[in-house]
């Protein structure tokens, strides 16, 4: 043999990672093809390389894989941080253009009430929702109206103020008219501070509603309409425990309002 075991067996590692010479890798190659304790060693050395290379490649999977975990929980941190900006910007733009999460707080903060206005009644109408208040001096009612975002009162706002005449009769806060896009509404907001009464029927746009009366308790009619033009033609009686007509409904014209007379 041309060269010593000692020799070719220190070449040998230069050889699995194929950094040594041409000249080198032939010198070990013929060798081994003489030698076979020098082949052998050669075999078990590539055989520890490979198991390194195999480690190392579990290491890098795993390594990988945190990463991408790392990357994923990222995104979802970045996501998240992205949506709930964007909902802060959404409910405080909403609630400086007026709008609210119910219609209750929609109609509270519409800046037509007095501290002292307190809730009589409410009245459902599609989308929208009708408040009647009741305060110091008026009968205040507010219309909210559901938007895609939230519940605004926009200046749907309606007042009747406490006539004097009216205390311990039936009084009507004014009938509204309400009109929405292609229909409308007429309301009767009922409020009887005479016990006697106990039912009120009223006519209007050809069709006849009653409702029984409780003292001091809030009571509405309600007529849709498909005309925006309002009729003065309504027609109401107030009746007792009896049936007997106690207060008719009639339009004052010099006043521009309803009474119970």
């Amino acid at each position: 043999m041309k060269y010593k075991c000692d020799l070719i067996q220190d070449l040998m590692p230069l050889c699995t990672d194929d950094s040594a010479s041409e000249g080198s890798k032939k010198a070990v190659f013929e060798h081994m093809a003489e030698c076979k304790t020098c082949s052998e060693y050669y075999q078990k050395l590539m055989q520890n390389v490979e198991m390194e290379t195999d480690q190392d490649d579990v290491k890098t999977s795993e390594y990988a894989a945190i990463a991408r975990k790392i990357r994923r929980r990222k995104l979802k941190y970045r996501t998240l941080l992205a949506v709930l900006t964007c909902s802060a910007f959404l409910l405080l733009g909403n609630y400086a253009m007026g709008y609210h999460f119910t219609a209750g707080a929609a109609a509270r903060n519409s800046g037509k009430l007095n501290p002292s206005s307190k809730v009589l009644g409410t009245l459902d109408w599609g989308n929208i929702k009708f408040f009647f208040y009741e305060g110091d001096c008026n009968y205040d009612t507010i219309a909210a109206d559901r938007h895609w975002n939230g519940w605004r009162s926009d200046d749907n706002y309606f007042a009747w103020p406490k006539y004097p005449a009216d205390k311990g009769k039936l009084t009507v806060t004014s009938p509204l008219y309400f009109w929405d896009y292609d229909r409308g509404i007429l309301l009767f907001p009922l409020l009887s501070e005479d016990p006697d009464i106990t039912r009120v029927t009223i006519t209007a746009f050809g069709l006849s509603k009653s409702t029984d009366i409780d003292t001091g308790e809030l009571a509405v009619l309600a007529f849709e309409n498909g005309d925006a033009s309002l009729s003065q033609d309504a027609v109401g009686y107030a009746y007792d425990q009896y049936g007997a007509i106690k207060y008719e409904l009639s339009y004052d014209k010099s006043m521009g309002r309803w009474v119970w007379e």
